[in-house]
């Protein structure tokens, strides 16, 4: 993945999973300081960031038309690769925007 496509999955995975922005520009999940930037955001590359995600994904799974979706984020989370489970999370994301 390049850097631009890294980023756009950290913003899209960062709104998804709760992360937020204060009236100066830092970002919180649940009034945990996550960083002054996207470019803080380290869900490609950080398992307990990503997993946090997945977590929340994991309790939509039992609407019917998410379980396919949701069934490649478990496929990928089993291959142990994060990089695979990143990009699995961004898609799963983008589809559930787009169908929600």
């Amino acid at each position: 993945m390049t850097q631009e496509e890294i980023l756009e999955g950290e913003k899209l995975i960062g709104e998804f999973d709760g992360i937020t922005k204060d009236r100066y520009g830092r970002y919180y999940k649940k009034g945990v300081f996550k960083g002054n930037s996207e470019h803080d955001f380290i869900y490609h590359s950080d398992w307990n960031w990503l997993m946090s995600a997945v977590d929340k994904i994991s309790k939509l799974h039992s609407i019917p038309e998410l379980y396919a979706n949701y069934s490649k984020v478990i496929d990928a989370l089993m291959m142990l690769d994060i990089n695979i489970l990143f990009k699995a999370v961004v898609e799963f994301i983008k589809w559930y925007n787009k169908n929600k």
